[in-house]
């Protein structure tokens, strides 16, 4: 069974994102910021890491940047609800130039989220 770890700082989101993709066969871990991502990932390696940007303790950047160097090839995607107009373009030019594929502003469609989840674990 894949196993994502889900990062947001906003329960609901954590919650949501476990009821869907648990009904699409995945095992799913959630934290409430970056600090705890990182330090969960080191202990239960993920398949995926899905990681807002604008978090507390450590930002989304900061998590794509240590998880890139420490666990190579390790598929990341990206939600976010928002912030400043540059602080969001910077952070989607940096997940790019990182080889981030799916970025995806709150609200999202569920399903679409879902596909972009398979498509990174084919």
């Amino acid at each position: 069974m894949k196993h994502i770890l889900v990062i947001d700082d906003e329960p609901s989101i954590g919650s949501l994102l476990t009821h869907l993709l648990t009904q699409h066969g995945y095992r799913v871990t959630v934290r409430t910021d970056g600090r705890q991502g990182v330090a969960a990932l080191r202990h239960d390696p993920a398949d995926l890491v899905i990681t807002d940007i604008f978090m507390p303790e450590k930002d989304g950047m900061e998590v794509m940047m240590e998880l890139k160097d420490e666990f190579q090839g390790l598929k990341i995607m990206i939600i976010s609800g928002g912030g400043p107009m540059a602080q969001l373009d910077s952070a989607y030019n940096a997940a790019r130039k990182l080889g981030i594929k799916h970025i995806f502003f709150k609200p999202f469609v569920l399903e679409e989220l879902a596909t972009a989840v398979r498509e990174e674990l084919a």
